[in-house]
C-alpha cells in the first residue's frame, strides 16, 4: 500500500493507516462544504483527504479521521475556504489489510 496518515510525526488521523486504500478526486466550488462517510464492512478503516495526489504520507492532510474498532464508521467534512474551485483527494484507507465499504458525499 502506498498511502499512510501516519506520516513522519503526528498524522491526520492519529494512526497509521498503512492497509489498502482507493483513492477519490473531487473539486469543490469556492465556499462549499460536503461531508463524506465511509461505512466499512469488516475492517478497522480511516478517511482522510488531501489537497495533492501524491501525498502519500498525509503532509497535505486537510481533515482526516480514524475510530478504532472494526466496522466503525468514519465521517469528515470539509470546506473549500479558498475563493477559487479547489481539487481534494478522499483516500479512503484501512489500518491493516482491506474489505468492502460504502462511502458516501453530501452537500453540507
Amino acid at each position: 500500500s502506498e498511502y499512510n496518515a501516519g506520516g513522519i510525526g503526528e498524522s491526520c488521523t492519529y494512526y497509521n493507516t498503512k492497509g489498502n486504500e482507493k483513492v477519490y478526486k473531487i473539486t469543490l466550488p469556492a465556499g462549499a462544504s460536503v461531508l463524506i462517510q465511509m461505512e466499512p464492512s469488516g475492517f478497522d478503516a480511516s478517511l482522510w483527504v488531501t489537497t495533492a495526489c501524491n501525498d502519500i504520507s498525509g503532509v497535505k492532510c486537510v481533515e482526516g479521521a480514524d475510530n478504532s474498532g472494526t466496522g466503525d464508521p468514519e465521517e469528515v467534512t470539509i470546506t473549500n475556504m479558498s475563493s477559487r474551485p479547489t481539487t481534494y483527494y478522499i483516500v479512503a484507507d484501512a489500518y491493516s489489510g482491506c474489505g468492502m465499504f460504502n462511502l458516501t458525499i453530501s452537500p453540507k
